[in-house]
């Protein structure tokens, strides 16, 4: 049924339900359909008809489609009908010694056909199935793609439950909530008239024996069929009409306007809510209207029935398609009358009070709803009848309040009260009987603050009898016949109430300050240490200890390894199910959920709208469920952790890109650089090899062997530059072969002096070499290299002519080669990074790779030792290479070559 269309009363298009349509559309992509055969009671059809369709589309279209679970009981026309069609086996489960069969969810999946056929859609699944009902067995298979055809009777629809109740005096417990027939892409009605129906009853085509006689003297009685099947046709009537809103939208047919209708109902903790949340259901179904339900906690303690009854009545809401609002608020109905204005609420659902006018006036009760009506509100006020809870009326419900009373405090203050009139009775001689109604009232103040406030009205009415029976002439009666004695006791009276009153408010509100104070705390606590955390994994860590803190339970994160997968820590195949199911469908899942409620922990799913990161395992103690404040409360640390959990993958994804456009811009300029450095020599190289070529070049030697000279400098210059990309890549790829052995450091600086001899005739080069020199292990070809890759970039960028000195010194358990020009020096800048690959200090300069003194590096760190740059006073630069002295006795490796990584 679509949510979208015109207003049903004047066709006019409605913006919010427009939106709602192409949101549910949009999270529909890639989702099988749902078609459901809906009729009015057990026996009208609805499995041969879908039966039916089935045969047409296997027969006519070839359909991929398998039976999933269908129950014929035993009609021999159904029972025909269903050959031909592949059925997958019914999964068998083993339930207090007995062996009951259900529908095989995970066969279904792992055969993923088009269309599957489910039966009796309301169905209870056995305890320790994955899902409690199978309408969500229905679901997950839409959410896989798989196209679905199922059945229903209007008596399992959550909305019209209370209806079919009061019709036909029987409580139906398998129910499913509104949403799904809203989700179906299709209804077929299934039709019978009551004549028809109850013949087919006799002819035992539905039930038979004592079962059919039960059914025909109860729920089949003609007058509960003509009623069900009216609802029925209700029901279908309003898709039809949605449908017709659908093409009117489709086609843009417009008709005056009118605003959207938007309901609220106000739930309590109350059993009875429940039946207030299915009429608001049916009126906004009705009307076309979006509606939320509302619960304002006043801050008064809820017993733990009440706290159950308060999370299945907001669940009931959440299952029907409402808004659930949570807020809080000293008095409950100032702060609805608020969320009205704010919500743009037109109309507020009530629920009627259904106790005496004399308790509702002492209650408040009474107070409230004048309030309610005497208030100027835009909205329409809807007081429903809710004295109906599953079918049976409460009679005398303060009886059955008493009963479940705790009685603990209220003895509590009466063994208060005689202990104030103890004390009252030895200090009356001293005192004085006015004076005893002091300490009386500080009893009942002082009882205020530790007591609710039933308690303490009871010390207050109390104590007033006590008074006046104890200390009040007359002695040991309720008379008193002075005015001002009279006119005391009913004015303590009234004040010992008043203060009973205004004490336990005061308490509340403290209680209610406390609990926002605290929520409030733990979520800033929370939210400042992932901001404090530097990496995901961080996170995670200060999430679970920041969590476990707070709610002092066993619990743990399990990360997600791929979109699909969760780490499987030391967690059994009903656990690991569960967790796996909230991670794959983001949505709590094991105990109190609708999925594997029989697991011993919670999973809620740790996700945003771009993926699922990690599932929360919160583990209670063995028979204990999370209370709703606290569900609450994990559900927003769980989002706030899936959002830092995003924010650092995000941040991880930028850095990513970020060196990926380095690298990308790095690769450019190298490609730029190397070409240009290759071009020059094979430039040079071609020009010679073909001036060469010419016969009058054999008859001048001078220009003959010039031409020699360049093809010979090009040649090496080439070399120079293709040793130097070789290095790089043995250095990065961590292939590097050291062949050490004992070298002479003034031999290596002279061999790197004669591999540039040509470049250096116009450069005085004066080399430092001290005698006795201790001799060094290393690679004498590698550090050669390395002394030349240091000469090639002080002849490249200083000016020409001006001296270079190089030379070697003896440090502590350190042997150091240093090379000084006078040129301008190294831009401050430029320092931190001049050792990095591909960086050029002087990018304007033609020339260089900037591979040189990162070769540089890597050779000096690949024989232990370290390399630096600095600046010299008053001109020029010293670049230093710093080796570790290996002692002469020291054994040789076992292995001529080391791999260095």
């Amino acid at each position: 049924m679509s949510e979208t269309g015109p207003d049903r009363r004047t066709g006019r298009l409605d913006p919010d339900a427009l939106l709602r349509a192409v949101m549910r559309e949009q999270t529909r992509d890639g989702q099988g359909k749902l078609k459901i055969f809906l009729g009015m009671a057990a026996g009208v059809g609805k499995t041969y008809a879908m039966l039916k369709a089935a045969q047409r589309l296997l027969h006519e279209e070839g359909a991929d489609l398998v039976v999933g679970y269908l129950e014929t009981h035993g009609r021999a026309e159904t029972e025909a009908l269903l050959e031909g069609l592949p059925v997958i086996p019914r999964r068998s489960i083993s339930y207090r010694g007995t062996a009951l069969e259900e529908m095989d969810l995970d066969a279904i999946l792992a055969r993923k056909p088009a269309l599957v056929l489910v039966d009796e859609l309301a169905h209870s699944n056995v305890p320790d199935s994955r899902h409690p009902k199978r309408y969500q067995d229905v679901l997950e298979l839409l959410e896989r793609g798989i196209d679905v055809y199922t059945t229903l009777n209007v008596q399992h629809i959550e909305s019209r439950a209370d209806s079919v109740q009061q019709i036909t005096g029987v409580s139906v417990h398998e129910r499913i909530p509104d949403t799904v027939l809203d989700r179906a892409d299709a209804v077929i009605l299934v039709d019978l008239t009551p004549d028809e129906l109850l013949e087919r009853l006799a002819e035992g085509k539905v039930y038979l024996g004592e079962r059919a006689d039960r059914a025909k003297s109860h729920f089949f009685r003609k007058g509960n069929l003509n009623a069900l099947r009216e609802m029925v046709l209700r029901l279908t009537a309003d898709r039809v009409d949605q449908d017709v809103q659908d093409y009117m939208l489709q086609h843009h047919i417009r008709e005056p306007w009118r605003s959207s209708e938007r309901l609220m109902v106000a739930v309590s903790p109350s059993p009875m809510s429940a039946q207030l949340i299915r009429w608001t259901r049916r009126m906004a179904s009705s009307l076309d209207a979006t509606w939320m339900a509302v619960y304002v906690d006043t801050g008064r303690p809820l017993s733990e029935i009440d706290t159950r009854n308060l999370s299945e009545n907001l669940d009931l809401a959440r299952e029907l398609g409402a808004e659930v609002l949570l807020t809080q608020g000293e008095k409950w109905v100032p702060r609805l009358l608020q969320m009205v204005e704010q919500q743009h609420v037109t109309q507020l659902i009530l629920g009627k009070p259904q106790q005496s006018r004399l308790r509702d006036f002492f209650n408040g009760a009474y107070l409230t709803f004048n309030q309610l009506l005497y208030t100027r509100s835009r909205a329409d006020y809807w007081l429903v009848d809710s004295s109906r809870s599953e079918g049976k009326v409460q009679a005398r419900p303060w009886l059955s309040g008493l009963a479940k009373l705790n009685k603990g405090p209220y003895l509590l203050s009466f063994a208060a009260l005689l202990g104030v009139t103890g004390i009252n009775l030895l200090l009356n001689p001293w005192l004085g009987y006015w004076s005893v109604a002091l300490i009386y009232l500080l009893g009942v103040m002082g009882l205020a603050l530790v007591l609710e406030k039933g308690p303490v009205l009871l010390m207050a009415g109390l104590s007033a009898f006590f008074w006046n029976f104890l200390f009040i002439p007359p002695l040991y009666t309720l008379f008193i016949f002075r005015f001002h004695d009279l006119l005391m006791c009913g004015v303590y009276f009234c004040v010992a109430l008043t203060t009973a009153s205004l004490m336990t408010r005061i308490r509340h509100q403290e209680q209610l300050g406390r609990q926002r104070e605290t929520r409030l705390v733990v979520l800033y606590r929370f939210s400042d240490a992932l901001a404090r955390a530097h990496t995901a994994k961080d996170v995670v860590a200060v999430a679970l200890e920041q969590i476990q803190a707070v709610l002092q339970l066993p619990m743990q994160i399990l990360k997600g390894e791929s979109e699909q997968t969760l780490q499987r820590l030391s967690l059994n195949e009903k656990e690991w199910t569960a967790a796996q199911w909230a991670y794959q469908h983001h949505r709590p899942a094991g105990l109190a959920t609708d999925t594997l409620p029989t697991a011993q922990a919670l999973y809620l799913p740790i996700f945003t709208t771009r993926q699922a990161y990690a599932v929360l395992q919160v583990q209670p103690e063995p028979g204990q469920t999370l209370s709703f404040d606290t569900r609450q409360l994990l559900e927003t640390l769980c989002m706030q952790l899936a959002l830092a959990l995003e924010r650092h993958a995000l941040h991880e994804q930028a850095t990513q890109t970020r060196i990926s456009q380095i690298s990308e811009n790095l690769y450019q300029s190298l490609l730029n650089s190397v070409s240009h450095e290759l071009r020059t020599p094979l430039t040079s190289i071609q020009g010679a090899v073909e001036n060469l070529r010419n016969p009058a070049i054999e008859a001048l030697p001078e220009a003959r062997s010039a031409l020699l000279e360049d093809l010979e400098s090009a040649t090496l210059r080439l070399n120079h530059l293709v040793a130097n990309l070789l290095d790089m890549s043995r250095l990065q790829s961590g292939k590097l072969a050291l062949h050490q052995d004992w070298c002479d450091a003034g031999d290596l600086l002279r061999a790197a002096q004669q591999t540039l001899k040509k470049e250096l005739m116009s450069r005085p080069l004066h080399l430092i070499i001290p005698p006795e020199l201790p001799p060094i292990r290393a690679d004498f070809g590698l550090l050669e290299q390395c002394l030349v890759n240091l000469l090639h970039n002080a002849l490249r960028y200083t000016p020409a002519g001006t001296p270079l000195e190089m030379g070697v010194r003896v440090l502590p358990e350190q042997l150091s080669f240093w090379l000084k020009d006078q040129g301008p020096g190294i831009p401050e800048a430029v320092l931190p990074h001049i050792f990095e690959t591909f960086y050029r200090g002087q990018p304007q300069k033609s020339g260089g790779t900037g591979l040189g003194l990162s070769i540089c590096k890597g050779l000096v760190e690949a024989h232990g030792g370290k390399i630096s740059a600095r600046n010299v006073f008053p001109c020029g630069a010293e670049f230093e290479i710093r080796l570790p002295l290996t002692p002469l006795s020291t054994p040789p490796p076992e292995e001529d070559t080391e791999e260095v990584a």
